[in-house]
């Protein structure tokens, strides 16, 4: 991917979450406490990831199901993730992401997404 102009290249699953900011994202990598500013939009970030080990569960956030500590199930849904960063679910995504979190848990990581 870009990286202020310049060709990076990380492990996507070593990206604890991906945050929008603007035209661009975020990819926050808390075993090296980097953050990354990508040159793509939340939605060309999500539509590129590979395989099944992200959800976007929020029009601002996707989340990496192995670096996802636990999820809070309250009137306001959230994700934390291993770096402590609380992730809002969106309320219209919010039983859909439970599900396929408690899925992904149960199948240790084999779950398909649509």
């Amino acid at each position: 991917c870009k990286y202020l102009g310049q060709e990076i290249t990380f492990l996507v699953s070593d990206v604890d979450h991906f945050e929008a900011d603007g035209d661009y994202t975020k990819a926050f990598i808390s075993d090296i406490k980097l953050v990354y500013t990508l040159d793509t939009t939340i939605g060309e970030t999500s539509r590129g990831l590979a395989g099944n080990h992200f959800d976007q569960c929020h029009k601002s956030s996707i989340a990496n199901f192995h670096r996802t500590l636990r999820v809070d199930k309250g009137i306001k849904p959230n994700y934390v993730t291993f770096n402590n960063c609380i992730m809002n679910i969106s309320r219209h995504e919010k039983a859909r992401f439970i599900n396929v979190c408690s899925l992904y848990r149960q199948l240790k990581g084999v779950v398909r997404r649509k």
